[in-house]
Order: C-alpha cells, then sequence, then structure tokens
C-alpha cells in the first residue's frame, strides 16, 4: 500500500504485511483524522477505477455519492469531540461512488488504531453488487411462483367448483325425495309410519353431512394459502405430534404405528399445514390398512434428510394403489376408498407445492403404498 514497502531497507514484517494488503479480495483504505486516504490497496484501486495516485491526499468523501460526502467529515468531528462511534467496529452496508459517477452497495467494517501517536482509521470494503442482484432475482422468481400458484389456484378451483355442484347434486336429490316421503308418511299418522319417518330424517341427516363435508374438504383445497405465520418448524417434531394424535385410532383398528426419527431438519412453513400433510397420510394409511383386513396392520412414518431437502416418510401395508391409479390420486375428487372425497391428497400435494417441495407415491399392489413429501431445508 505504501510504495516505499519493496525497498530493501524495509523491515521483514512490514514488506510482509504490505504484500498482504495489497493482494487482498476487499479493498483496504487507510485515512487520517481529517478523513484524507493515506494509503489504499490495489482492490480499492479496481473497485473504484482511481489509481492510487489519484486518491491519496484526498478526502475519502469523493468515494460517496454527494448526499453522504457532505456529512463524512462532520461524523468524525462528531467521533472525535465526543467518542461517540455511528460505525466503528460495527460493519454495515452503505452506498458507494465509482470514478464515472456510478453508485453500488459494499459492507464495510471500520476500525481504529493509533501508529506512533497518529490516529488511523482503517476501512475494509467488500462490493455486494452481486449479492444485491441475486437477491432481487430470488424475490422475483418468488413473487412469479406466487403468480403462478395463484393462477393455478384460480383454474383449481373453476375446476373444484363445477365437479362440486355435480358431487352436491346426487345428495341433493335424495334429500328432495326423502323429504318427500317423509311428509306423505308424517300426513298419513300411526306409529309405523313415525317410525318409517324417523329412518329417513335420520338418511336425510347423512346426506347433509355428505354435503357439508364436501364443502369443507372443497374451501381447504380453493382458499388462498397464508404463509404469514410461517417460520422454522422441525419436521421430526411435526410428525410426533401427528402420530401422537392418531395413535388411539390405529390402535383400536389393530394397527401398530412404527416411527424413526432421523436428522433433525428445519423447513420454512406453518406448523398447522405440514401438520395437516402428516396427518391426512397418517389417516389414510389407517383406513388403506383397515380396510385390506390384514392381520399384522403396519404403518411406518419417519423423516429424514436428502441433501438439501427435508424428508417426511408415511409407508404402509395395506392394499396398495394400482398403478394407472399413482398419477392420478394427487387431483381433486380422485380416491380409491369407498367412502374417501378425493380431497385430503389434494389437499396435501396443494401444500407441499405452496412451501416449495413436492410429495409423490410409491406402490406395489398387494404389498401397501409410500407416500414421501419432500421440503426444501430452511436456510440457517
Amino acid at each position: 500500500m505504501g510504495r516505499d514497502a519493496s525497498s530493501s531497507s524495509a523491515p521483514l514484517e512490514y514488506v510482509m504485511a504490505h504484500a498482504a494488503l495489497s493482494n487482498m479480495v476487499d479493498a483496504v483504505i487507510n485515512i487520517d483524522e481529517r478523513g484524507v486516504m493515506q494509503s489504499v490497496n490495489r482492490a480499492a484501486e479496481k473497485m473504484f477505477g482511481y489509481s492510487a495516485a489519484e486518491l491519496l491526499g484526498h478526502n475519502i468523501s469523493m468515494l460517496m455519492p454527494q448526499r453522504f460526502a457532505d456529512q463524512h467529515d462532520v461524523y468524525i468531528t462528531r467521533y472525535l469531540d465526543s467518542g461517540k462511534a455511528n460505525i466503528i467496529g460495527v460493519g454495515r452496508e452503505v452506498e458507494a461512488q465509482r470514478r464515472d459517477g456510478t453508485t453500488f452497495p459494499i459492507d464495510l467494517a471500520v476500525s481504529e488504531t493509533m501508529i506512533d501517536g497518529v490516529r488511523v482509521f482503517t476501512g475494509i470494503l467488500r462490493d455486494i453488487t452481486d449479492t444485491r442482484r441475486a437477491e432481487a432475482a430470488e424475490r422475483r422468481l418468488h413473487e412469479l411462483q406466487m403468480q403462478h400458484t395463484e393462477i393455478e389456484r384460480i383454474a383449481v378451483a373453476g375446476e373444484m367448483a363445477a365437479m362440486v355442484a355435480h358431487e352436491i347434486r346426487t345428495p341433493l336429490n335424495a334429500l328432495a325425495i326423502n323429504v318427500q316421503m317423509a311428509q306423505r308418511l308424517l300426513r298419513r299418522g300411526g306409529a309405523e309410519s313415525g317410525e318409517r319417518a324417523q329412518q329417513l330424517l335420520g338418511k336425510l341427516s347423512g346426506e347433509i353431512q355428505r354435503i357439508n363435508t364436501l364443502l369443507e374438504e372443497y374451501l381447504k383445497v380453493a382458499r388462498r394459502p397464508s404463509t404469514d405465520e410461517d417460520h422454522d418448524v422441525d419436521t421430526s417434531h411435526i410428525l410426533r405430534e401427528a402420530v401422537e394424535f392418531v395413535t388411539v385410532k390405529a390402535e383400536r383398528a389393530g394397527i401398530r404405528i412404527e416411527t424413526s426419527f432421523g436428522e433433525s431438519a428445519m423447513v420454512r412453513a406453518n406448523g398447522g399445514r405440514l401438520r395437516q400433510i402428516a396427518l391426512n397420510l397418517l389417516l389414510n394409511a389407517i383406513e388403506a390398512v383397515r380396510g385390506s383386513g390384514a392381520a399384522n396392520g403396519t404403518i411406518s412414518a419417519r423423516t429424514g434428510v436428502d441433501g438439501d431437502d427435508a424428508l417426511l416418510i408415511v409407508a404402509d401395508n395395506g392394499p396398495g394403489i394400482a398403478p394407472e391409479d399413482l398419477d392420478r390420486i394427487f387431483k381433486p375428487f380422485v380416491t380409491t376408498r369407498e367412502k374417501g372425497t378425493g380431497l385430503g391428497l389434494a389437499i396435501c400435494d396443494r401444500i407441499a407445492r405452496s412451501l416449495g417441495g413436492s410429495i409423490r407415491a410409491e406402490s406395489t399392489v398387494g404389498e401397501g403404498a409410500k407416500f414421501i413429501v419432500r421440503l426444501p431445508i430452511s436456510a440457517e
């Protein structure tokens, strides 16, 4: 940095320090109490487009936009008078200006030292233009992904509205017929007619519940995903809670749940939505195993890590899924169960994709099914 550093009379320690500073990737600038530059390294010359000769002896404010340059000397004077530092010893992001007048963001760290009774301020500067561009690109990509998700949501909601209307028409017709029959029986009177009317009312209640279930499941899929409450959650903790919730149901069905919680992984998600995926998969597995009548019904629930992804896996030894259904089961109203709504897995798929992940199924008919949820691990 000093032009006499390479002379043969200079101490070896000085020569070595000079060589290290001169070849640093980050820019290094030393100034005195007046803000005048005393030394700069090659990285500083390259960063700002000036030669060392053009910088030395000039105020460092020449490397700042005018709105900051006017205040720099005031900051130094205030610090010297009061000892109160705003930036010394604390790294921060500021704006710098090149020789051609263009501005750019830098990370700046300033330290203070005394050399032979002279106060020297040393600034280490790093150009973070590429970092900010990458962050802006990432934000834009996220915005585009959210727009795509919203368009997809609207399309799915429209498609499902038509399907729900079709699905509801059947129980509505049944309701109308049973209401008419109940009215006739009540008009006829008598104990037998009253008992028959009660049976019809029971059917009415069942059909109403069916419609209510369809509408609730539809709203879960059609509702706009919210990320307002997203935070870092532990996949093992979420799965453990879900298993505890369904254990009694599984035990009553004679089904054993085996768990394995591997390497802990944090993902950015709303805990409730992630728990909904785990519960849906576990409840589906219970129904599948119970429906198969297997003597040794078993469900496996485990978590793990694969590269940059956290895994949540639920497997069962139920009847399995036919190959032709594997690509369809995540679509709304597609179900392999007699009493299923066909919306549970569609909800799981929608939530997983909204979190930047995915869900897929593997199965061999007669041996069971496995569902694998893959979510990006949260950046620390």
